[in-house]
């Protein structure tokens, strides 16, 4: 990490910090272990187009690197030094930046759209790994049960003991 002010650009935000702040804020844990990152995120082309179509590239830029926060911590901070690292602005760029985007975003730098998708994603997620189980015990338990096949107790007669009239020398 840079410190702050350093010639490189801001500093980045503390992921620790980010993490327990998503935590705390009810953000979306997956699996056992916060360390597991969600799945591919969407994006819905049509919509981030007619959205954005206002904007120059920096703020689009600025708006994505939001967005992609957003989805890999579940929230983003309510704090404009983590927020103009996290979108890769100066503090003077994040100042003029913040207007603009924050209108693409509810109270507390929500994104009802992201929220959306990670709570779609995590409940897949959630259903597969659920199957996953059901489908290793299933799997195990139909090797152990019996099988619809019937065992022979004797072996069964044949009406062909005979031997065949092409197998007889001439």
């Amino acid at each position: 990490l840079r410190a702050p002010g350093d010639i490189a650009g801001p500093a980045l935000p503390d992921q620790a910090l980010c993490r327990e702040a998503a935590a705390a804020g009810g953000a979306v844990e997956w699996g056992a272990s916060r360390n597991v990152n969600p799945p591919k995120m969407p994006i819905h082309i049509g919509d981030f187009l007619r959205d954005t179509g206002h904007l120059r590239a920096p703020l689009i830029g600025a708006y994505l690197m939001l967005l992609f926060h957003h989805w890999s911590t579940g929230l983003l901070p309510d704090d404009d030094d983590q927020l103009s690292a996290i979108a890769r602005l100066s503090p003077a760029e994040w100042r003029k930046a913040r207007p603009i985007l924050i209108k693409f975003f509810d109270d507390g730098w929500h994104h009802g759209r992201v929220e959306e998708d990670l709570a779609a994603a995590k409940a897949s997620y959630e259903k597969r790994a659920k199957a996953g189980e059901k489908g290793g015990k299933a799997k195990a338990e139909n090797k152990q049960s019996s099988s619809n096949a019937t065992a022979w107790t004797e072996q069964p007669l044949t009406f062909n003991l005979g031997k065949k009239e092409e197998d007889a020398a001439p």
